[in-house]
């Protein structure tokens, strides 16, 4: 969920089971995102390795930081100015996926179809 503390990611995270083999690793490491919210942001999802565009991505990262800071907001874990951390995780890429659009074509690639999750 969210983290209202800096998190730094130094070691490489095998995603083989989420990912197919054109993604196999993904370096994650802590990195400013800006969301709407100007909120100062780390992300685990913009680093991703991935045969798409990087502006593509970095657009899913800032939208997904959007999510995570939206969700601290409630927890009452930030004001959304830039003196809070927030750390976005896979589920709010996934959520990113599913509500919007424009990453439709990443659902599969990211194992967020609703079927793919029963099973």
């Amino acid at each position: 969920m969210v983290n209202s503390q800096i998190g730094f990611y130094d070691q490489d995270v095998d995603l083989s089971h989420i990912f197919p083999t054109s993604i196999i690793k993904a370096q994650l490491k802590a990195e400013h995102v800006m969301g709407s919210s100007g909120a100062r942001v780390y992300t685990e999802a913009s680093d991703l390795i991935c045969a798409s565009s990087a502006v593509f991505m970095h657009d899913l990262a800032s939208a997904a930081a959007d999510v995570a800071t939206g969700e601290a907001k409630k927890e009452g874990l930030t004001d959304g100015s830039d003196k809070n951390n927030i750390t976005v995780t896979l589920d709010h890429i996934q959520q990113c996926i599913r509500k919007e659009e424009r990453f439709h074509s990443l659902s599969e690639l990211l194992c967020v179809d609703e079927d793919r999750e029963k099973k």
